[in-house]
């Protein structure tokens, strides 16, 4: 007789694997939005999300074929929106955000660069190694309030 319920059984525990992989994601992404909200007074949300005209293509090609339409790993991106006591600062399209799987690796585009990340920790290292591109950081200095900052990175004045 087949033992068909080890097969499932190891199918829950990839399931859990992937779940928690997933949470760790966004553990960091929930980190960065707090740290950048900490440092510039002002709250900073991050977010991998579709970009939303290739999601609003996708959305009405699926309602005119009545064929469900799947979000390619290619259409994401990592986003960063700013508001100020509930007034939109903006958004900013940072990189595009690759994830051939439902978790690891992770390809983390921009400008001329490409990172490709294969756990938590090289995931942080790749987001560090983003922000510190001056593409990013001209994209951030347009959407958050700091009128001047040094070479290093220290901010001079909010």
């Amino acid at each position: 007789m087949a033992r068909f319920s080890e097969f499932a059984k190891k199918g829950m525990g990839q399931a859990l694997v992937v779940s928690k992989l997933k949470s760790e994601i966004r553990a960091v992404i929930d980190d960065l939005s707090q740290d950048f909200s900490d440092s510039f007074g002002v709250h900073v949300k991050f977010t991998v999300r579709p970009h939303p005209l290739r999601h609003w293509l996708l959305t009405s090609m699926s309602a005119m074929t009545s064929q469900p339409t799947a979000v390619e790993d290619s259409e994401l991106g990592l986003y960063a929106s700013a508001d100020r006591d509930g007034k939109s600062l903006g958004e900013v399209l940072l990189a595009n955000w690759e994830q051939p799987s439902t978790v690891y690796p992770i390809c983390l585009k921009y400008a001329d660069a490409k990172t490709w990340c294969d756990d938590k920790d090289s995931l942080i290292v790749g987001i560090q190694a983003m922000l510190s591109h001056p593409s990013v950081g001209k994209k951030l200095a347009n959407l958050l309030p700091v009128s001047e900052v040094n070479p290093d990175g220290n901010s001079l004045s909010m």
